[in-house]
């Protein structure tokens, strides 16, 4: 007999009002909010050296989850020559068990994970070019608002 696995799908829309402002003057802006019994948090950050990242991580409220995300950052214009907005995609490149940063490190000090390909993650991290930045970039919308599709699979 097989047993079936469903899988619990969340997908959200988040759009982040004066984007590149509050990016110039915080270097960090975040979302919170709460899916499938969890508190979530999505940031864009400045990171050493001058980068740009965006991290996607579990409160610290929150109980560890095996998942799969995909970020769409969603295109306003489209490229040169081309007819259609070209979204901006960042995958999971396997699925990790997320697990808030706190009880990260009480897993490490006591040596329950060994391998690194099972240890669990204390969020997603992608990095970005400087196009955040940018004064005229696809992304960001004539009002100064990004939009971004948050897709997690819960396993």
């Amino acid at each position: 007999m097989k047993r079936m696995m469903w899988a619990k799908i969340t997908s959200l829309f988040i759009v982040f009002r004066m984007f590149q402002k509050r990016l110039r003057i915080t270097q960090k802006l975040e979302v919170e909010f709460v899916a499938r019994g969890r508190i979530w948090l999505l940031r864009f950050y400045m990171g050493k050296k001058g980068k740009w990242w965006i991290e996607y991580l579990l409160s610290e409220h929150s109980s560890p989850v095996h998942a799969d995300t995909e970020l769409q950052i969603q295109a306003n214009k489209s490229p040169p020559g081309s007819g259609t907005p070209q979204h901006h995609s960042f995958y999971m490149y396997r699925s990790r068990t997320l697990v808030p940063e706190k009880l990260i490190h009480r897993l490490f000090h006591r040596n329950y994970y060994m391998d690194k390909e099972t240890f669990p993650a204390d969020a997603v991290r992608w990095p970005l070019d400087d196009w955040p930045m940018d004064n005229n970039n696809a992304y960001v919308d004539c009002d100064g608002a990004l939009t971004a599709r948050l897709k997690t699979t819960i396993k």
